[in-house]
C-alpha cells in the first residue's frame, strides 16, 4: 500500500502543471498499471543504490587492500604451474654431444652447439650436452672460428648416448698475411736465381731449408685444431715474421761474395741437394698446449744444445770452410736473442716459443750440414 501511494505522489509531481490530483490520478490508473509503475519505480532505486555502493567501494582504502590480497592468493596458483611444467621436464631427454676436427680426429675446444634456443660450449674434450631437453624435432647448429659452420636436424624422442659432430676445418691467410709469405718465398728463389753459375749444390741446400719453413707453415693452416688455446691470427703473425727473418737470412748467405767463392771453387754439376722436410708438427702442437710451460722446459735446453752444436762447428775448422754451415747456425743464434726473457704474457708466450722451436729446427739442419758427406766433400775443396 505505501508502494502506491508511493507511486501516486511519484505520477503527481509529474503532472502537477495539468493541475491533476492524487484522487483522480488513482480513478485514472489501473491496479495493474500501478504495479507495474511499482516495479519500475523498485528497480531503479535498486539501481540508484547499487551504484552509489560501487561508487564509494571504489574510494575506500579497504578495496585496494582486498585487490593486493586477490593477487597475493593467485601467486600459488602461478608456482603450482610452473612445479608443474618441471615435473613434465624431468621426463624429457638428454643429448649429448662430441665435436671433433674431421682431419684430425681430435676435439675441437670452444665450438658454439645451438639447439632450438639454447647455446653451450664444448669443453678440451669437444663435448657438451643439453638436459631436459623435451621430445620433438630440433635444429642443431654447430660452429668454431677457421672451420665450416654445420646446420642439421636431429630428431628427439629419448636420451641419446652421443651425437658425433665433425667440423671441416678452413683456412686460409688473412690480407698482408698472405702477401708476407707470398714475398718471402719469392725472396728466398730470387735470391738462388742471382748466384752465378756454379756449383748449385749448397746454394739449393739453403733455398730447400727456407722452402720447408714456409710449406710447413702453410701446412699448420689446414690445422686450426693446433691453436685452440691460442689466438689463430696472432700465431700466424708470429710464425711468418719467424720464417721473414729466417729465409733473409738464408737470402743473404746465398749471394754472400765468400759464399759464391766456394760455390766457384768447385765444379758445376747436376746434383742437386735438398734440406730434410721440417717435420716440428708434434712438437709445435705440445708446445702450444702451453707455451709458458714449454719456453721453461726448453729455453735453456735449446741454448746449451746451441753451444754443442758450435762446438762441433769449431772442432771442423781445420778440415773445412766451416761459414757457410756457422752462418746457418747464426740464424739460430738470431732467433734465440730475439726471445723476451721475464715476460709473462700469453703473446709474448706465444713468439717466444714460436722463435724457440724454429731456432731448434734450424740447429737440426746445422746438424745435417756436418753430417753430410756431399757438402763436407765441397767445403774441404774449398778450404781456403
Amino acid at each position: 500500500m505505501v508502494l502506491k501511494k508511493s507511486v501516486i505522489w511519484i505520477v503527481l509531481l509529474l503532472v502537477i502543471p495539468l493541475d491533476v490530483t492524487a484522487a483522480q490520478i488513482e480513478k485514472i490508473l489501473a491496479p495493474e498499471i500501478l504495479l507495474i509503475i511499482s516495479l519500475l519505480f523498485g528497480l531503479i532505486i535498486l539501481g540508484m543504490f547499487a551504484y552509489w555502493n560501487k561508487y564509494h567501494r571504489d574510494k575506500s582504502p579497504i578495496k585496494k587492500l582486498s585487490r593486493v590480497t586477490r593477487v597475493k592468493k593467485k601467486s600459488p596458483e602461478v608456482n603450482l604451474e610452473v612445479v608443474s611444467e618441471s615435473l613434465e621436464i624431468l621426463k624429457n631427454a638428454q643429448i649429448k654431444i662430441n665435436v671433433t676436427n674431421s682431419n684430425t680426429n681430435k676435439p675441437i675446444n670452444k665450438a658454439i652447439v645451438t639447439l632450438g634456443n639454447r647455446n653451450n660450449e664444448t669443453n678440451e674434450s669437444g663435448n657438451t650436452k643439453f638436459e631436459d631437453v623435451s621430445k620433438g624435432i630440433y635444429k642443431i647448429s654447430i660452429e668454431r672460428e677457421f672451420y665450416d659452420k654445420i646446420i642439421k636436424k636431429i630428431d628427439v624422442q629419448e636420451s641419446k648416448e652421443l651425437i658425433q659432430i665433425n667440423l671441416i676445418p678452413v683456412s686460409g691467410l688473412r690480407g698482408t698475411q698472405a702477401d708476407r709469405l707470398n714475398n718471402t718465398i719469392e725472396l728466398v728463389r730470387n735470391k738462388y736465381h742471382e748466384i752465378p753459375s756454379s756449383d748449385p749444390y749448397l746454394p739449393l741446400y739453403y733455398q730447400s731449408i727456407g722452402e720447408n719453413i714456409i710449406y710447413f707453415v702453410e701446412k699448420i693452416l689446414d690445422m686450426p685444431s693446433l691453436f685452440k688455446d691460442v689466438d689463430y691470427s696472432k700465431s700466424m703473425d708470429e710464425l711468418i715474421s719467424a720464417t721473414e727473418i729466417i729465409c733473409i737470412e738464408l737470402g743473404e748467405m746465398m749471394v754472400d761474395w765468400k759464399n759464391v767463392k766456394i760455390y766457384e771453387s768447385n765444379e758445376e754439376t747436376n746434383v742437386k741437394c735438398i734440406a730434410p722436410a721440417f717435420s716440428e708438427i708434434k712438437k709445435f702442437e705440445d708446445a702450444l698446449i702451453d707455451p709458458a710451460k714449454f719456453i721453461e722446459i726448453n729455453n735453456q735446453k735449446i741454448k746449451h744444445r746451441m753451444n754443442n752444436v758450435d762446438e762441433k762447428i769449431t772442432e771442423r775448422i781445420k778440415d773445412i770452410t766451416i761459414m757457410p754451415i756457422s752462418g746457418v747456425w747464426r740464424i739460430s743464434e738470431k732467433l734465440i736473442n730475439k726471445i723476451n726473457p721475464g715476460m709473462e704474457d700469453a703473446n709474448t708466450n706465444l713468439k717466444n716459443t714460436i722463435l724457440l722451436l724454429f731456432s731448434d729446427a734450424i740447429l737440426d739442419y746445422v746438424e745435417d750440414m756436418l753430417n753430410n758427406d756431399q757438402i763436407l766433400d765441397r767445403l774441404k775443396a774449398s778450404i781456403i
